[in-house]
């Protein structure tokens, strides 16, 4: 009994299962149905955003290819501008630059001519002053030193150099030093010393008493180059004072070859001393064309020197060689612009004017002339020039007596004046 309830029970909710699975199984195929229908509806759908997907790949193709054309147009213009930029950046920076710079100069040159001006003017007067001060001193101790030893220099000079026409005061001056040197034993002689006593046995003209002194002097180990050739310079003198005309004029050849060239201003000289001297000792040989030639090469070759003993002995050989140029009746040269130019001594410019006329005495008096001579040279003396070739000169000439005359007396006028106490 239980059993059949049970599968009574069973069968009753099994009816009622089948039943509810049957109503719903119409209402899902009324769905499916419904689906069904939307699915078709769907496919169309779906069939025409195909087409209108493949419509849309081809026209994002074509727009794709077109944007990267536009990409390319964009990038090369981009570029182009880029560097347009870039130029015209560089470009403007220079200007830039250049006008900051000349903006700058401006500002500058306004400062420096409103500003520098006032603020520096005061300092720089001041400092130039200062310096001027003691560039002055400088210059003035270097002009001290070396005038000094320009002092110095000449001092030696005059103390080697042998002056045949020495005034008595030096002549006595020279004796007395050779006096107070006699006790002094050979061996203790210096090079002082034996000057000394060859200026004292030429002013007593006591020559070959020099000429051994100088020989003596010349072997002193302790002499030096300069006083070696002052000393042979002084033997050619000597020689040609003794008479020895031809030993002189080989000793001052030699002399002359060996520093003719010499960058040694002493030596140099020296040279020029030998030349004068040679041009004396051929006037004495009667050889006044090679004296001539000999005082021309003088002036030549030592005009524009600047050593001022060298231009004495250009003046001297002037003077010498106008001199003889009176006795041979020739033109005489016109040397009177170098002597105009030349500081030298009065004696020397009185002794030269005195010759021009003399010159022109030849031809017409020069009365008036010589009054001048007078006058302008009223403070002169010149008590070594030697009258001796002159008043030999007038004595041999073939002049009339009234020219002859005339001569003689302005000579003896020039040697009164001269020679004057």
């Amino acid at each position: 009994m239980k059993i059949f309830f049970f599968l009574l029970i069973t069968l009753f909710f099994a009816t009622i299962g089948f039943a509810e699975v049957s109503h719903q199984s119409d209402e899902t195929n009324k769905k499916i149905e419904k689906i069904e229908e939307k699915l078709d509806t769907t496919k169309e759908e779906l069939t025409k955003y195909t087409q209108i997907t493949e419509d849309t790949k081809e026209r994002v193709l074509d727009i794709s290819s077109s944007v990267d054309r536009f990409g390319i147009l964009v990038t090369f213009f981009g570029v182009l501008i880029t560097g347009i930029v870039i130029f015209f950046s560089i470009r403007s920076t220079r200007e830039a630059k250049l006008e900051a710079k000349e903006e700058a100069k401006r500002l500058l040159q306004e400062w420096i001519d409103k500003e520098a001006k006032n603020v520096f003017e005061t300092k720089v007067n001041g400092l130039s002053d200062e310096l001027q001060a003691k560039g002055d001193e400088i210059l003035k101790r270097i002009e001290e030193k070396a005038n000094a030893q320009h002092q110095r220099h000449e001092e030696d000079h005059q103390n080697w150099m042998l002056n045949l026409n020495s005034t008595q005061d030096e002549k006595d001056k020279v004796e007395k030093e050779a006096k107070q040197i006699e006790g002094k034993k050979e061996e203790d002689l210096t090079f002082n010393d034996y000057w000394i006593k060859i200026v004292n046995q030429v002013n007593s003209k006591a020559y070959d008493a020099a000429l051994f002194l100088i020989d003596k002097a010349m072997k002193l180990t302790s002499i030096s180059e300069e006083q070696a050739v002052g000393l042979f310079v002084t033997k050619g003198a000597v020689l040609s004072e003794n008479g020895k005309l031809d030993e002189a004029i080989k000793v001052c050849d030699e002399i002359i070859q060996a520093y003719k060239k010499s960058k040694n201003n002493t030596f140099v000289t020296y040279s020029v001393m030998a030349e004068f001297n040679k041009g004396l000792t051929l006037a004495r040989q009667g050889k006044h064309i090679e004296a001539i030639k000999t005082y021309n090469e003088i002036i030549a070759n030592n005009k524009m020197s600047k050593i001022e003993v060298v231009l004495a002995q250009v003046v001297n050989a002037i003077i010498n060689k106008v001199e003889i140029e009176v006795i041979l009746d020739e033109p005489i040269s016109d040397e009177n612009a170098f002597i105009e130019q030349q500081n030298i001594a009065p004696k020397y410019r009185a002794v030269f004017d005195m010759l021009l006329i003399l010159q022109n005495a030849k031809i017409l008096p020069q009365e008036t002339e010589l009054q001048l001579w007078i006058e302008k040279h009223k403070d002169v003396k010149n008590p070594t020039w030697s009258f001796d070739e002159l008043e030999s000169w007038i004595e041999k000439v073939t002049y009339g007596e009234d020219i002859k005359a005339r001569i003689r007396n302005y000579i003896e006028i020039f040697k009164t004046h001269l020679r004057r106490a």
